[in-house]
């Protein structure tokens, strides 16, 4: 981070000060508000470990599940300016952050949606957490600070209709533990329009295990990478793709 964020003093403050926004720098010229010192290991994350790196070489339809900050939506928008990207984030003050830096980065090709994913639509529950990576439709023991608000939820199923989706290239999910509802509790048909799947698990948060995401994508027909998180035991990635 200190060699790709050249104003990298700031993350520190940032860690001393939550809640205060502080606006980083990328040598390759991206812009991210930030609210909170872990903000900055999701730029991490996307720019320097490129974990979420797609295998589709021309995607014309991206959807951002767990959008937070935006910063994989500010590298989809960038990567591939002839595709739209639909970012969906469900906390009001976490979208707040999502919108301004989608503006300064300059993003014409994509679509803001304030509402989480699920199985179902509605209203929910939702625990805004000070680290905003950590909010979830799920309360997880943390020492930050969490907030219960209420947001609106919405639909893979849903989304296709509403933006009159054909085929979907990638779908991007970060949703602390909700991948489970969206996926395991989603119709096979739906699958077919999906050619790619990038998603971060998380064990711990619901009953069921990552190896269930594995078992139907693979059943379905995609080929599947697992990249366990180096550091803790219960989150990675899934990559599935065709």
């Amino acid at each position: 981070l200190i060699n790709r964020v050249t104003n990298w003093p700031l993350i520190v403050l940032s860690y001393l000060f939550p809640g205060r926004h502080f606006q980083l720098h990328l040598d390759t010229g991206q812009k991210f508000e930030i609210d909170h010192y872990l903000s900055a290991l999701a730029i991490k994350e996307i720019f320097l470990d490129r974990d979420y790196s797609p295998k589709s070489p021309h995607p014309q339809v991206i959807i951002d599940i767990g959008a937070n900050i935006g910063t994989f939506s500010v590298l989809m928008s960038g990567s591939f300016p002839k595709a739209q990207v639909y970012s969906f984030e469900p906390d009001k003050k976490t979208f707040i952050l999502l919108t301004d830096n989608i503006k300064h980065n300059h993003c014409h090709n994509v679509t803001l949606i304030n509402q989480g994913v699920s199985n179902k639509k509605g209203i929910a529950k939702f625990y805004s957490c000070q680290a905003n990576g950590l909010s979830s439709l799920r309360k997880a023991s943390t020492h930050f600070q969490v907030t219960p608000v209420r947001v609106q939820l919405t639909t893979l199923s849903d989304i296709v209709k509403k933006f009159r989706l054909k085929e979907i290239d990638i779908l991007k999910i970060d949703a602390e533990g909700a991948e489970f509802d969206i996926l395991l509790k989603q119709p096979q048909p739906q699958f077919k329009t999906i050619k790619e799947i990038i998603l971060e698990y998380h064990d711990l948060l619901t009953p069921h295990h990552y190896e269930e995401l594995v078992a139907k994508l693979h059943r379905i027909g995609y080929k599947i990478i697992v990249r366990p998180h180096p550091l803790e035991n219960n989150i990675g990635i899934i990559h599935a793709y065709r």
